[in-house]
């Protein structure tokens, strides 16, 4: 408002004032001088005003659902990572810093594949590219590699994020490392097939 008086620029102000019955709302204020005197001092302003309590009251309510969401995504065992429409991160959790080893202040703003000394992920492009076009969710194995070269593999559950009007906005990612179980495939696979060669062995004698 001082500017506006100085005449400088329109004023616009957020504030809580008491209502008649006793509670506190929120106000909007939008204004500017609309009149002068010969010196330039101002004598008129105009300015309209609009309650704006139920609009505070909902980005309140979205600021905590975020803050919870954030933090149960901290929480989370699993790695999840959230990337926007242009494929550069925007965010992801600590399980995911901790399987990757890449810190999230190197890639966050960035695409997977802009980071130096980047994490390899198979089928990654093509995947993205089917969940576009199809706006739908997709479940897929592949391996990743860590910055420190660890071969993982892993269940990714890839999902978009959808704007009102149907237009992908996102997606986001949840891996799960399956490592461990094909490892044990692979060595039960390993015994069934040397149990099968004795017995073939012992069946020729």
């Amino acid at each position: 408002a001082k500017q506006a008086l100085r005449g400088q620029a329109a004023f616009h102000v957020s504030h809580r004032v008491q209502h008649a019955d006793g509670r506190w709302v929120w106000i909007e204020t939008y204004g500017n001088v609309t009149q002068r005197d010969a010196a330039g001092r101002a004598t008129r302003m105009t300015g309209t005003h609009a309650n704006i309590t139920e609009r505070k009251q909902l980005e309140r309510a979205l600021t905590n659902t975020l803050r919870v969401m954030h933090a149960l995504l901290e929480t989370l065992p699993l790695p999840v990572v959230i990337r926007d429409a242009d494929r550069r991160v925007t965010l992801v959790n600590d399980a995911w810093e901790k399987m990757l080893g890449v810190p999230r202040a190197d890639i966050i703003g960035r695409r997977l594949d802009e980071v130096s000394n980047r994490v390899r992920t198979s089928s990654h492009h093509e995947t993205d590219e089917e969940l576009f076009a199809r706006k739908c969710s997709l479940r897929y194995q592949a391996t990743i590699e860590s910055v420190h070269g660890e071969a993982i593999d892993v269940l990714i559950a890839k999902t978009p994020l959808l704007a009102e009007d149907g237009a992908v906005t996102g997606i986001a990612s949840v891996l799960t490392d399956i490592t461990d179980q094909h490892r044990a495939a692979a060595a039960l696979e390993r015994a069934r097939q040397s149990a099968e060669s004795a017995m073939h062995a012992k069946s020729r004698f």
